[in-house]
């Protein structure tokens, strides 16, 4: 969120002024609704004061009311677009409201008007590892580095984008560093504990990891993690969303009668699973070229990276039930290695060192990486308790990593290969995108996220599984 007292500062009359600084001291305290209807108020009776614009926008932002948000902040800009803190709160506003690209031009607007702004370079540097542009972000940050060595976030930041450029000796050394400054703010000395606790994990589980990956069995993982003992830590707001969502999948009458039926019969289903996990390589007629590229033994990373994923659905198994969370662990964690073994940068079956910064969905909060561990286990064993074997269960797990998003890349293949492999255990066909396309998936788990109700996801999964069926026959029929 913008700093307030930079964009209060052009208020009229000292009403208008001490009304104003009162909102801002309610949104600093965590209070935007009480904060909205008297910035609504100033903003009539003051129309061209673009900090009451900014505050609103601010204020309704928190409250997710995205789209008056930035007509808010959009006014406020429309009024002051010189002043770098106005241009500022209305990244601030685009980003949390889902706008990415727009978010990133308002920062890059306020670092042109006051190139020395450390905190305006780090809120850019932010928004461009969103977009994945690290060379820019690294740019940008060593800036603020150099222009306020001593500002906390311009410290853990660069620390955290070494992680994600899997820079782990640079990362340590960054991290380190900055607990050692002094008066560094709680959230910042939070970050980088556990960011450093995260990557001694890491450390810890390797060897096991690589054992399981070569073995082809989750079982040295999972030997590993109990080993560990049960994590203290778990998500509570995802806990009690998820008994949400299974409570109202309970009232569901089953679905398993509205999938098709029987396993995969073409020899090439690994390569079309695959293929269609892999949206860059094309829509249903390019099918051929993926599955003579999962053959041809290619080593550049595109082909390894399908061919790995077609590897873990050919080992794949006849049954998917998991003894308790830590075997659900386990077994996507071993999943999730093989299938990311040529993308070190994933950091392949380790639960992710940051948080996940989703240029697809940012506006979704998940699961800290200290909370991964706890909540996936009790998601898993929750799930397997309260949901038979079948297409709710297999969905319902779907849904845990969707949400919970344990890996810092991969989590969607690895979403679609644990639903696909839960459906197959029971007899049920997996599911392919069709068109290669998921929008309308995303449009529906959105409003299912919302409502806390699967069911049109659920009908979504049943049509996939039918197209499946269907374009595995054609291929068995060659």
């Amino acid at each position: 969120m913008p700093r307030q007292a930079d964009v209060g500062r052009g208020s009229q009359g000292s009403v208008a002024a001490a009304a104003l600084a009162d909102a801002q001291a309610l949104i600093r305290a965590g209070r935007p609704a009480d904060a909205v209807d008297a910035l609504e108020r100033l903003t009539v009776e003051s129309p061209r004061d673009p900090a009451a614009w900014v505050a609103l926008g601010v204020a309704r932002a928190m409250l997710s009311r995205h789209a008056e948000a930035i007509d808010a902040s959009s006014r406020a800009v429309a009024l002051a677009p010189r002043a770098p803190g106005v241009q500022l709160a209305h990244g601030d506003v685009l980003r949390v409201s889902g706008r990415i690209g727009a978010a990133r031009r308002a920062y890059a607007a306020a670092v042109e008007l006051a190139p020395d702004d450390a905190d305006a370079l780090n809120k850019l540097a932010g928004i461009e590892r969103i977009e994945r542009d690290f060379d820019a972000a690294q740019a940008h940050l060593d800036r603020a580095l150099a222009l306020a060595p001593a500002h906390p976030y311009v410290q853990v930041n660069p620390a955290t984008l070494a992680v994600e450029r899997a820079q782990v000796g640079v990362a340590r050394r960054r991290l380190s560093d900055a607990l050692r400054l002094p008066r560094l703010p709680r959230e910042a000395a939070d970050e980088a504990a556990a960011t450093l606790a995260m990557l001694d994990e890491h450390d810890a589980l390797a060897p096991a990891i690589e054992r399981s990956r070569v073995e082809g069995s989750p079982a040295a993982i999972e030997a590993a993690l109990r080993m560990r003992g049960e994590p203290s830590r778990r998500d509570e707001y995802w806990v009690a969303a998820l008994e949400q969502v299974i409570e109202r999948t309970l009232r569901e009458a089953p679905i398993d009668d509205a999938f098709a039926r029987g396993r995969p019969a073409s020899a090439r289903w690994p390569a079309i699973e695959a293929h269609h996990n892999f949206r860059r390589l094309g829509k249903e007629d390019a099918i051929p070229r993926t599955i003579e590229l999962v053959a041809s033994g290619r080593a550049d990373p595109e082909a390894r990276e399908v061919r790995d994923y077609a590897d873990v659905v050919a080992r794949r198994g006849a049954s998917l039930a998991f003894a308790d969370g830590i075997a659900g662990e386990a077994w996507l964690r071993h999943a999730h290695a093989c299938m990311a073994a040529s993308r070190p940068e994933y950091f392949p079956g380790q639960v992710k060192p940051v948080n996940n910064l989703l240029h697809s969905d940012p506006p979704v909060s998940r699961p800290a990486p200290l909370d991964v561990a706890g909540t996936l286990r009790t998601a898993m064993s929750r799930i397997d308790a309260a949901l038979p074997p079948g297409a709710w269960r297999a969905c319902l797990r779907y849904c845990a990593i969707i949400e919970i998003h344990p890996f810092r890349d991969g989590n969607g293949r690895l979403a679609r290969h644990l639903l696909n492999r839960s459906l197959e255990s029971v007899g049920l066909f997996p599911c392919l995108r069709p068109g290669n396309d998921d929008e309308e998936l995303a449009r529906r788990y959105s409003l299912a996220r919302r409502e806390r109700d699967m069911r049109d996801v659920a009908a979504w999964f049943a049509d996939a599984s039918r197209y499946a069926a269907d374009l595995d026959a054609q291929w068995s029929a060659r």
